[in-house]
């Protein structure tokens, strides 16, 4: 199972990453928290992939996960609501 990006929140990366000249760069998704209240989510713009990371490509954007937060986010769509990021997790 993979972590997917609508077309939307795809567009959104890109044009993050043309518009701070870091094109080349990955999508790294994790955990930041979880709390009774549910899981809190980070998305950053990276050079960096570790050897331990998963890594796929989802509408033309590579993204990783380090090992931890893949067991929590298999399955996960990251949506872009033109405000934010949203997490559709089917494990949350």
């Amino acid at each position: 199972m993979t972590i997917t990006m609508t077309p939307g929140a795809a567009k959104q990366v890109k044009a993050m990453m043309q518009e701070n000249g870091l094109e080349g760069h990955v999508v790294r998704v994790a955990i930041a928290s979880a709390t009774v209240e549910g899981l809190t989510y980070e998305l950053d713009i990276v050079d960096e992939v570790k050897d331990s990371d998963r890594s796929f490509e989802s509408d033309g954007v590579r993204v990783v996960i380090d090992p931890r937060s893949y067991l929590h986010l298999r399955g996960t769509r990251v949506d872009w609501t033109g405000s934010g990021f949203s997490f559709d997790n089917p494990n949350a």
